[in-house]
């Protein structure tokens, strides 16, 4: 008889973390041929499995109480106390949101999510994942947990899966080691699915963190939300506009607004740790270089004709922390209920703001597109440069 036949509480879990404890009790209520496939999912070495185990994963999950066993693990997951903050800690595996003797169990239960082809599970794995990457205001990180779900999304050939995944790439913090495991499963997994190089363009706009209003503060608190970075000084890092990232150092001495190249303070490193201050000047020059880059994007897209639906435009474009501050720098045609178009452009808030006249109020489906002034009514052009001054907004590029 097997371990787990023969302990069907789920000993195989160690109960030194909320998830396990939990999984423990469920397992205790559950047919053996839970436990049983709770058992091999902690037998998982490393975060991407071979054939053998899938196909032996598979042949589990042909069982209702393994499948339910499979919910209730991603369920717990997403939804369980999170870990202790370490005092000395060199992974986030220690003492994250599953403690290091269960850290293959919860592997296992993301690859068998995957393996079940149930999009009903991926809105809770999305969640695993912005816990176990660092993207929520707890200490719920690991590293092990995080990759494995980003290669298991990956192989789920599903437009569903690849959507969180893009969610996933845009939302977790800059800099971590996930962001080569991104660059490598990314297209392939685009490509898989026939989407074209634009759409996969417009999908994988890193935020690095930024809140809604483009900017992310670090200080002496352990980092919050997406940011578990600590500095000895205050520093506050804000897209201003299509051209313009800017940083501003802080302490007890000096505060000081720089822009690119983000020169540091006179003392400012002596008084710091260089390490901290280095990484805060090459975050917001990482934060510029997405700035120009999407700059560029949208300059290409320019007279092609592409159409979004108001919807999507607004959650890619308008409310993204980055590409929304070269969103605000355009003018833009939105659809009208009677098959006209009418020109505005997003201020600061979302709302939209005509040159002349009242701005359009498009809802859903309604098309957006970009304007041009070629074609444009007479004096309309005129119009915007007039706008555009008169608001003291830098256009992110000539129309």
């Amino acid at each position: 008889m097997s371990e787990t036949m023969a302990e069907p509480s789920g000993g195989v879990l160690a109960p030194v973390d909320a998830w396990a404890r939990a999984m423990r009790e469920h397992l205790a209520g559950a047919p053996p041929e839970a436990a049983e496939l709770v058992a091999h999912l902690a037998a998982l070495e490393g975060t991407r499995p071979g054939q053998a185990w899938k196909r032996h994963t598979l042949r589990l999950l042909r069982g209702q109480a393994a499948r339910a066993a499979v919910r209730e693990g991603v369920r717990l997951l997403a939804r369980c106390a999170p870990g202790r903050v370490p005092v000395h800690s060199s992974s986030w595996d220690d003492g994250g949101l599953v403690g290091g003797p269960n850290i293959g169990a919860a592997c296992g239960v993301v690859w068998a999510a995957a393996l079940t082809g149930d999009t009903a599970l991926l809105p809770g794995l999305l969640t695993v994942g912005r816990r176990t990457g660092g993207a929520l205001p707890e200490f719920s990180r690991s590293d092990r947990v995080i990759e494995a779900l980003i290669h298991a999304l990956a192989q789920w050939r599903d437009p569903a899966a690849l959507e969180a995944l893009w969610t996933l790439h845009c939302e977790l913090p800059p800099g971590g080691f996930y962001v080569r495991q991104f660059a490598r499963v990314l297209p392939k997994a685009a490509n898989r699915l026939g989407v074209p190089e634009w759409r996969q363009a417009e999908c994988t706009v890193p935020a690095h963190g930024l809140g809604a209003g483009g900017s992310v503060a670090f200080g002496h608190r352990l980092g919050r939300g997406a940011h578990w970075f600590r500095t000895t000084f205050s520093a506050l890092v804000t897209v201003e506009d299509a051209y313009t990232v800017s940083l501003v150092y802080a302490d007890e001495e000096v505060e000081r607004h720089t822009v690119h190249p983000f020169t540091v303070p006179h003392g400012f490193r002596k008084r710091h740790h260089t390490e901290s201050v280095d990484w805060v000047r090459r975050y917001a020059g990482r934060v510029l270089e997405t700035v120009n880059g999407e700059r560029e994007r949208l300059r290409g897209l320019s007279g092609t004709g592409r159409t979004w639906a108001f919807q999507e435009w607004a959650r890619l474009y308008r409310d993204h922390p980055v590409t929304g501050a070269v969103v605000r720098g355009l003018v833009w045609e939105f659809e009208e209920p009677d098959g006209t178009w009418a020109a505005a452009r997003p201020a600061a808030a979302g709302e939209l703001v005509a040159a002349r006249g009242t701005p359009p109020a498009p809802e859903g489906g309604a098309g957006v597109r970009l304007w041009s002034s070629a074609g444009a009514a007479t004096g309309e052009a005129d119009a915007w440069r007039k706008h555009f001054a008169g608001a003291g907004v830098r256009p992110s590029f000539e129309q």
